[in-house]
């Protein structure tokens, strides 16, 4: 799923950098990232614990979660680790226009974290 995503945000102009697991990702230095994808399974998947960090560490990078429904359902409660939702599994047009609107609002405000995106997979 990671090397999908990253292939298709590359064939959008945007410079990718791809961690599997919440470890690479750790290890990582936060740079000039316009936007983090970040996968979560769960409430308690090292997904949540990395998006909690870089919310912390890293304030002013947006945060795409990308997750099924039911794991957006059981994370309601931690809606302020992101700025975006990408609902699996996800059309092309569906991470276009994601990416689009989180990098909109990151470039209009410097308090993006006031409004929410989603990207909901169809029915």
């Amino acid at each position: 799923m990671a090397e999908l995503t990253g292939g298709l945000l590359a064939s959008m102009g945007h410079r990718v950098t791809i961690c599997t697991s919440a470890v690479e990702a750790s290890v990582y230095r936060p740079g000039d990232e316009q936007i983090v994808f970040i996968s979560v399974n769960g409430p308690e998947d090292d997904g949540t614990m990395l998006a909690d960090w870089y919310r912390m560490n890293v304030p002013d990078t947006p945060l795409v979660i990308v997750a099924d429904g039911q794991t957006r359902s059981a994370m309601s409660g931690m809606s302020r680790l992101w700025d975006g939702f990408l609902e699996k599994p996800f059309q092309f047009d569906q991470l276009q226009a994601c990416v689009a609107v989180v990098a909109e609002m990151a470039e209009e405000s410097s308090d993006h974290r006031t409004d929410r995106v989603s990207a909901d997979a169809p029915d």
